[in-house]
């Protein structure tokens, strides 16, 4: 989140002025909360370039559990990223011309590479954390998550591809299995 002193939390980023990173007047910008430092339309952009990154798992019917974890899992990305962009203006106040970073094909693939390591990270973590009734929760969510890496890499790899909305559709639901 942008702030105007000196950053003290982790995924703070200092900004020299209260107007928007696109040069919008100050009175028509968030002054609080995750989008401060944007106005609407760019709080907006900024938010669909980071939920298209992160991707999306659709549960089907019935997983309270997972839903809990995707959700988690969606917040601690979300906030990673939300940094990352913030932090791509913050370097570039006084460039000419404006640059975006949804358009920038370097800063995109490290969103990607962030995710990937952010996304192996919290694979260790839930499966060290998993109780042994939810194996197979634990199991179809991690097939999901590596299928989404593979559509990643492939995304990264092929510099003719546009960011676009992934959802991935599986063929099976999570079953439990007992252990």
């Amino acid at each position: 989140m942008f702030v105007s002193h000196d950053p003290y939390n982790c995924f703070d980023v200092q900004k020299n002025d209260d107007r928007c990173v696109c040069g919008f007047s100050a009175t028509g910008t968030s002054s609080e909360g995750e989008d401060r430092g944007y106005c609407r339309p760019c709080a907006e952009k900024r938010k669909l370039f980071v939920n298209d990154i992160i991707g999306d798992i659709p549960l089907g019917r019935n997983n309270s559990i997972l839903e809990y974890v995707e959700n988690l899992r969606k917040a601690i990305f979300r906030e990673r990223l939300y940094f990352m962009v913030d932090s791509f203006f913050a370097s570039r106040q006084s460039d000419e011309p404006f640059i975006v970073p949804y358009e920038d094909d370097d800063f995109i693939e490290k969103c990607y590479r962030e995710k990937a390591v952010m996304r192996n990270i919290f694979l260790e973590s839930f499966e060290s954390t998993t109780p042994k009734k939810f194996v197979g929760y634990y199991e179809w969510y991690q097939e999901q998550l590596e299928m989404m890496g593979k559509l990643d890499r492939e995304h990264i790899l092929n510099p003719t591809s546009k960011l676009r909305k992934r959802t991935l559709k599986s063929e099976r639901e999570p079953k439990v299995t007992e252990k």
